[in-house]
């Protein structure tokens, strides 16, 4: 039976058939990019608690002086080896969070904390007994989402976007203790 009311209803359901599909098309980026976005700020901001875990744990194992292979006995352990515990131990303490070849330890040794804080008048390496030393820990860390947000913001007619890599930095100045030789 052709009757007006049932033809204009059907109108109206064809008229509206594709809506919710544009409307998914339309949010869905925003929404994954919304998505993408928690995720990279969740693991970026866990490489700076990483990083400042292993700076203490930096300072607490150079300053003694007495790590390393040579060190074992309670000598004083030669400065490659007390560099090479100290970074093997900041890897150990990240729970493999940290990647060796991203991770940077910078010792550097000076005769007053004013410079060991500033940086200056500092000779590379764990220092001497009783020397100020001032720990950095860089880290390069990629971008986890950075070249999917790059088109979903083009999408957007967006032409900023998050940076391939992120450098995090950790400093702590402490004393080294005395050596026991």
């Amino acid at each position: 039976c052709p009757c007006p009311g049932r033809q204009a209803m059907t109108r109206r359901r064809l008229g509206r058939r594709g809506t919710s599909a544009i409307e998914s098309a339309i949010l869905a980026p925003a929404f994954l990019l919304l998505a993408l976005g928690t995720i990279e700020i969740g693991m970026q901001g866990t490489v700076p608690a990483a990083l400042s875990i292993g700076t203490r744990v930096a300072s607490r194992l150079g300053s003694p002086g007495t790590i390393g292979a040579s060190g074992a006995n309670g000598t004083v352990a030669t400065d490659a080896a007390r560099q090479t515990a100290t970074r093997d131990a900041v890897l150990s303490a990240s729970g493999g969070l940290l990647q060796d070849g991203r991770l940077t330890v910078t010792q550097q040794a000076c005769d007053t904390v004013a410079n060991a804080a500033a940086g200056q008048n500092a000779a590379s390496g764990p220092g001497d007994a009783g020397r100020f030393v001032r720990y950095t820990l860089t880290y390069q860390q990629p971008s986890y989402v950075g070249d999917w947000s790059t088109m979903l913001l083009s999408f957007f007619g967006s032409s900023s976007a998050i940076p391939a890599t992120f450098v995090h930095t950790s400093t702590i100045v402490v004393t080294n203790e005395l050596f026991q030789s």
